[in-house]
């Protein structure tokens, strides 16, 4: 659809449900740029101005107290700011998986290097119940950490029955499972996701249908090099999947390395308790 015809339909969707049902037209596009509606922030406001021109004109075409309309406008600063925030707050949470391992090792090495000061001499009492503190906190994050990867695991075995489910379908009317691949694939990539999972997965689903007597084809037709729908369903569980291998990965590596850290506050706590 072309942007400005977007920028119109968005507006005219805010606007109207203000008119008919009073909903906030502030809080109304704000939903809608956190639902992905929006291509940029400069489209945002373009949508606010709209809304409230066709906010203006209704009142005004009412004929009712056109020298005094006033009505709570759709508020793009307010909008931009609450944004902006957001995205600050999100910023926690894309630590890549190379931080958090550096992270790791510092205190892998500090309590190593704990550990190594501490061979002369005995620790205090209360430096030794610091020392199991540290331990139990630790061993409680493993545990997270644990039960987090189990969470994974799961929604990888979901993921994974409902591509062999499509797969099957697709085999069954004749389409090709290799086109069915190669965009699952490319959809990944494009959310910046390796798609080495994804293509295992349906090597693994096309060597059991073959096994199981179904006629499986591989080629490509131009269908696997059209644009990816995002919001196909058919693609959900592949996303799902992939996020999910992602996860798995990350988190074991975390808990490894969290585990270092137990192992290596188990050394002192038992050096110091001969």
């Amino acid at each position: 659809m072309d942007i400005i015809q977007r920028i119109k339909k968005l507006a005219h969707e805010v606007s109207e449900g203000y008119i008919l049902f009073g909903a906030d037209m502030t809080e109304a596009i704000n939903k809608k740029y956190n639902d992905g509606d929006f291509d940029n922030k400069e489209m945002l406001k373009r949508v606010c101005e709209h809304a409230n021109q066709n906010v203006y004109l209704a009142k005004f075409n009412s004929g009712e107290n056109r020298g005094n309309i006033s009505f709570p406008i759709a508020d793009f600063n307010a909008i931009k700011e609450n944004i902006d925030e957001s995205e600050q707050s999100m910023e926690l949470y894309d630590t890549p998986p190379e931080d958090f391992r550096s992270a790791l090792e510092l205190v892998i090495d500090n309590a190593t290097s704990a550990q190594q000061e501490k061979t002369a001499g005995k620790l205090s009492g209360e430096s030794v119940n610091e020392a199991n503190e540290f331990r139990n906190r630790f061993a409680q994050f493993s545990n997270a950490l644990g039960m987090m990867k189990t969470a994974a695991e799961s929604e990888f075995e979901s993921g994974f029955n409902l591509i062999y489910h499509d797969s099957k379908r697709i085999v069954a009317n004749g389409d090709s499972l290799g086109d069915m691949a190669k965009i699952a694939s490319r959809c990944v990539m494009e959310d910046g996701i390796s798609p080495r999972g994804v293509m295992t997965t349906y090597a693994i689903i096309e060597k059991e249908l073959t096994n199981s007597g179904y006629s499986v084809r591989n080629d490509f037709t131009k269908t696997s090099s059209l644009k990816i729908n995002h919001k196909s369903l058919t693609l959900r569980p592949v996303k799902e999947m992939s996020l999910a291998i992602e996860k798995m990965a990350v988190l074991t590596e975390m808990k490894s390395r969290v585990d270092q850290i137990v192992s290596a506050f188990d050394s002192v706590i038992k050096k110091n308790a001969t």
